[in-house]
């Protein structure tokens, strides 16, 4: 009678087999055990977006330019002028 050989060696066939697939479970408890970090980042997030929305200036522009067609067939143009500004009729 002849011995099978095998390639394992003594030590690596003591130890389990190792799972390398994550499943859904192994995800939420992954997820469950950080709760407070994932909070905290989300909390310290929200803090940094609202401090920089509420002191920073805010930093508007905007131009316009319009053709007005008079009586005469003539086209005079309008510049400048915004919703706080008032156009003039010259």
């Amino acid at each position: 009678m002849t011995k099978a050989v095998t390639n394992q060696s003594p030590a690596s066939s003591n130890l389990p087999q190792l799972e390398t697939s994550l499943q859904a479970i192994d995800l939420i408890n992954i997820l469950l055990r950080r709760k407070h970090l994932i909070i905290a980042s989300a909390f310290f997030g929200l803090l940094a977006g609202a401090s920089y929305f509420l002191l920073t200036q805010p930093s508007y522009e905007s131009r316009a330019q319009v053709l007005v067609m008079q009586n005469d067939g003539v086209l005079s143009e309008v510049r400048g002028g915004s919703s706080r500004d008032s156009v003039s009729e010259d």
